[in-house]
This record gives structure tokens, sequence and C-alpha cells, in this order.
């Protein structure tokens, strides 16, 4: 074949792979789009990490009362709003109309109760107005992901990675160029403004200018009438998951210094954003639009297409887990500098819970397609109540190691009641593959404890080479082609 037709039809098979709406090429998109994006974040936030640990204490402060409120924020909006428009897609102007005036009220309404809350507890003007600020880009990204709900309902994961990457790129730089000129702490933090700000101008706009979005309705009630008992419900589990998830950088505030926060927000930063990027983007914005249109083929394409995707998460969060045991403390050290030396024990064990976050997300995004919000609600008491009785005791003992150990307990706990609540509805635990499961947790195990017996000088060629192993292991039995094939057998005929 001529060169020319060669390249032709490389780029005509890449092409044609972009325009396939299969899971793993919109799973790929949004978490190729969101690594950049975090990227760019990243990088800033290591810029002033090794400038300023007080100024990025105060940051993971205000990043830490943004995410409990975010729930406020969401309510479940987005996975409600997908859910809706599988019943009726017809619909769309008039429900992400209602969706976006509902959000403006919450904004509003919780902006004002953090500037009440923060004069109360006689916060600084500079923390007040970080927390404020970051909240505030908390508020227009709610608004850029309900607009973008209806790309991922859509399959058009692509494009909303495309408009994103582009905000976060002129938000890094807005955020590069204050730190430049020695602005401080509140003049950096508005790249979150800027950069969430453009997404909603991006999604909006090159949605009408595509005739993809529909017209906003701006009739009709704020809240949903008839759904309004399902909403709550959603609501009330997002804010207990994000609490018990984030209730740590609230008691290492009021325990400790800014110094403390700033260990425990390195840790966050390796550890858990990993985990927090395949729990939003693959399962909340691929994997949970998949199950929405699932649910509608009835119980049993739905209970093979979650067993289909369950073991792979679990055995991608346990090779994560066995990585940041081994070799994050000198990834973190080469990154974050040896001032941080006090963030590896946090790192370590958030990087164990990655394992939890990954099931706990799957399966509450399973139940929530079923409408079993009762259910998750229930679910998510134990969680609750236990962060803050074992964070009481742990955050003052053990500063950010025991805000690390708070949150793996209690994603251990929700594990454990999810699984048996997953089991009974979906029957998930098939031998073979539990059999293939335990085969891989074995390889890493035994692998950890030859790593415990070497000579140092050889640690990392050998956590290397053990992950390459199980990450071949893991392949063979999850993610080959003839895996995969199976899988998207079970999921179109029904589990055999």
């Amino acid at each position: 074949m001529p060169p020319e037709n060669q390249s032709f039809s490389l780029s005509r098979r890449i092409k044609n792979l972009l325009e396939a709406k299969t899971v793993t090429v919109q799973a790929s998109a949004l978490v190729a789009g969101r690594w950049v994006q975090e990227a760019f974040r990243f990088l800033l936030l290591l810029w002033l990490a090794r400038t300023s640990q007080s100024g990025f204490g105060l940051f993971v402060f205000g990043a830490g009362v943004a995410s409990v409120i975010h729930p406020f924020l969401t309510f479940g909006f987005e996975q409600f709003t997908i859910r809706e428009l599988a019943g009726n897609s017809e619909a769309g102007g008039r429900i992400l109309g209602q969706m976006l005036r509902l959000k403006t009220l919450l904004g509003l309404l919780l902006l004002s109760a953090i500037a009440v809350l923060g004069l109360v507890q006689g916060w600084s003007g500079t923390e007040l107005m970080v927390v404020l600020i970051i909240a505030a880009g908390k508020v227009l990204d709610s608004w850029a992901d309900t607009l973008f709900s209806l790309y991922r309902y859509a399959g058009r994961q692509v494009q909303e990675a495309a408009y994103s990457v582009k905000a976060a790129l002129i938000g890094a730089l807005y955020g590069a160029a204050a730190l430049l000129a020695g602005g401080g702490i509140v003049a950096v933090s508005l790249f979150v403004i800027v950069a969430s700000g453009l997404k909603v101008l991006l999604a909006a706009g090159l949605g009408a200018r595509t005739r993809f979005l529909p017209k906003l309705s701006g009739t009709g009630p704020v809240l949903p009438p008839g759904r309004l008992g399902a909403l709550l419900m959603i609501a009330a589990l997002s804010f207990m998951g994000s609490f018990y998830n984030q209730v740590q950088v609230l008691l290492l505030k009021y325990f400790k210094a800014l110094s403390d926060l700033a260990y425990y927000g390195v840790a966050m930063e390796l550890a858990g954003g990993l985990a927090g990027l395949v729990s939003a983007l693959v399962i909340g914005g691929v994997i949970y639009p998949s199950l929405t249109r699932t649910a509608t083929q009835g119980p049993d394409r739905l209970a093979a297409f979650i067993a289909a995707y369950f073991w792979r998460l679990a055995a991608l969060g346990l090779g994560i887990a066995f990585f940041y045991v081994t070799l994050g403390q000198d990834l973190l050290l080469f990154v974050y500098g040896g001032q941080y030396t006090a963030s590896v024990g946090p790192m370590q064990i958030l990087g164990l819970a990655t394992v939890f976050s990954f099931v706990n997300n799957f399966f509450i995004h399973a139940f929530l397609v079923q409408h079993r919000e009762r259910l998750l609600l229930l679910l998510h008491l134990a969680p609750f109540l236990l962060s803050l009785v074992l964070g009481v005791m742990l955050v003052p003992w053990l500063g950010a190691q025991g805000a690390a150990l708070n949150l793996l307990v209690c994603r251990v706990v929700m594990a454990l009641l999810v699984l048996t609540a997953a089991h009974r509805h979906f029957g998930i635990f098939k031998k073979d593959q539990i059999e293939a499961f335990l085969w891989g947790g074995l390889i890493l195990g035994g692998f950890y404890m030859v790593l415990a017996t070497v000579d140092l000088s050889m640690v990392h060629l050998l956590a290397v080479l053990f992950l390459v192993g199980y990450g071949w292991w893991t392949w063979r039995w999850t993610m080959s082609p003839a895996s995969l094939l199976k899988a998207g057998a079970e999921e179109r005929y029904g589990s055999p």
C-alpha cells in the first residue's frame, strides 16, 4: 500500500474510532480531557504548594468547603437529568432550563450562607474571600455540568472534553500570571472563576451554534413536578457521600494548623485526585448514561452490564492502590519536595481507599438507575455518622494521617454495605470472576511481601515489574478482546 494510502487509512481509522459511541471511546475522551484539565490545575497548585505552604493549605480549605456544598448545587441533578432525558428526550430544553434556574437560586443561597458562616466563625477576610471564590467556581461548574449532561446522554463526551480543556488552559494561564506577578492567594484563586465561567460560555455558545443544544425553556415550575421526593432523596445521599469524604478537611481546619491541611491536601492531590477522576468521569460521565439506557432493556441485561464492569473497576483500583503503597512515596517527594514528608503516610492510606471508592461509586450509580434512592439513603447513614465520630477522635490525635484513616474506614464500611445490597439485587459474585480477582490480589500481596525483604536499591524496579505482571493478568481476564466480546454479548443478550 502506498504511504499516502496508509496515512489516509490510519487517519480514517482514528476518525471512525472517535465517532464510535462505545463506552471505551467515551470514557477515554472524558478521562483524557479531564487529565489535561487536572494537569493544568495540578501544575498551578504545585507551584503554589512549593512557594506558599500556608497559601496552599488555605486553598485546600476553600476547596473542601466547596466540595461539601457541591451536592447542594448538583443535588444529583446530572444523574436526575440524564435519567429524565432517557424517559423523555424531546423535553431536553425544558429540563435543562429548569435545572439551570434551580441551580442559580441554590447557588445564591449557598454563597450567602457561607458568608454568614465565615463571619460567625471569625474567618479572616482572606479566608472568607478564598472560600467564596472557590464556591462560586463550583456554582459555575454545576451550570456547565447541566449543559454537558445532554452531551453525555447523546454520547458526545469528546466534544465535552474539548470545550473543558480550552477553558482549563485559559484559567491556568491566568493563575500562572497571577503567581508571576506576586499576587496573593485571593488573586491566584480567581483562576477557578475564570476556568469555570469560560466552560459555561463554551458549552452554551458552541452547543447553540451547532444546534445540538436545545432552546432552553424559562417557564414552568422551579422544581420538577412529581419528582420532588426522588430529587430530595438523591440530594440527601449526595450530600452525605460528599460529607464523609470531605469532613476531614473541615476537622483539620478546626483542630489543626494550615500546614496540616497542606499535608493532607498534597496526599489528596496525588491519591484522591485519581480516584475522583475515575468516579466522576468513567463512572458518572460514561457508565451511568449507559446504565440508564441498559436499564430500559430489562433487569437481565442491566445485571449483565453491571457484572461486566464491576470487576474491571475493582481490578483497576487494586493496581492503583499497589502503586501508591510501593512507589507513591518517591513520587510525592520528587514532585512536592522534602517539606511534604508528612504527606507520605496519608497518601498511602488514601491510595488504599481508591479500591473502595471505585466500588462504592459504581454501585451508587447502578442503584440510581433503578430509582432506589431510599436504599442508597439508608446505606449512606453509617459512613456519614461514623465520619463525624471517628474524625473527632483521629484528627486531633494524628492530624493528616488521622484524617486519611477516617476516610479509609468510612469507605470500607460503605463498600461492605453496598456490596451486600448489590449481590442481593444483581447477583454480582460469580465463582470464576471471584477466583480471577482473588488471584490478582494474591499476586500483588505476594509481590508486596517480596518488596519488604529485598535490598532497597531493587524496590523500584521490582515494583514496576510486579505492576506490569499484574497488568498482564488483569488484561487477560478483564480487558482482552475475548473478554470484551464476551462482555458485549452479555450486555446484549443477558447473562448466560
